[in-house]
């Protein structure tokens, strides 16, 4: 990630984002509720949803030369948001009986 060009593509590494920790923990949650999943498996069901994403898409998008420094971006910036997400995802675990 280091060797890669940063061109700040805004708007669809937000996009990304928000589609990862904003709408993926919201889907899972509600999954989760329409198939009546309850306790920690729920819990950890919706939490799984809620992590950024990988370095493994890095690797992979480098490896076959497909947007590599979209992707670096993308899972740059989801690791720092993520902070704030996966903790507000935590709190509102305490809801999920």
């Amino acid at each position: 990630m280091g060797s890669m060009k940063w061109k700040l593509n805004f708007s669809d590494v937000m996009l990304s984002n928000v589609l990862r920790l904003l709408i993926g923990p919201a889907v899972g949650f509600w999954i989760v509720m329409a198939m009546g999943i309850e306790g920690v498996m729920a819990q950890a069901l919706v939490l799984s949803c809620a992590v950024p994403s990988s370095l493994s898409s890095v690797l992979i998008a480098v490896e076959y030369d497909n947007e590599p420094e979209f992707t670096s971006q993308v899972v740059f910036s989801s690791t720092l948001f993520s902070i704030f997400t996966v903790t507000a995802v935590i709190y509102f675990m305490s809801f999920i009986t």
